[in-house]
């Protein structure tokens, strides 16, 4: 899969999780429907100007399209109707998680926030368990 197309993808995916059509994408962003069309298929040369746009349109930042497995994992689940979807949520309004690339500083980060936050651990704990099957254990840390 070329860059191009792997952005795509990810624009592809985030507009139908936001259920805007791509006329409606486009419209919110400025840009004409057909290029909305060829950067989902990775036919477009995109500019970072332009993604900024659609991805503001989105509502998120232009971050979303290079996530790591661990930050997909959390976007993917952000809207879950139980404490890991809080946790998840939360995350995505983090700053500093938003700004970490590596996924070892990410796991480090959402780990820091449980001994913060007592009340969070057992998210952070079964979070981890679904993510990759690691038990977290604050008592140890």
């Amino acid at each position: 899969m070329t860059e191009r197309e792997r952005i795509g993808k990810l624009v592809s995916e985030r507009r139908n999780q936001t259920e805007l059509s791509i006329r409606e994408l486009a419209n919110k962003c400025g840009v004409n429907y057909s290029n909305i069309g060829k950067i989902e298929r990775g036919a477009y040369n995109v500019s970072i100007d332009i993604l900024s746009r659609v991805a503001n349109a989105m509502g998120c930042e232009i971050a979303f399209v290079d996530r790591s497995p661990l930050r997909q994992f959390v976007f993917d689940n952000q809207y879950r109707d139980d404490l890991i979807g809080d946790l998840c949520s939360d995350l995505l309004r983090d700053e500093e998680f938003l700004e970490l690339t590596e996924e070892s500083e990410q796991k480090e980060r959402i780990i820091s926030l449980g001994f913060w936050h007592l009340h969070i651990q057992g998210a952070i704990i079964q979070l981890f368990r679904e993510y990759n099957g690691e038990e977290i254990d604050f008592d140890e840390e």
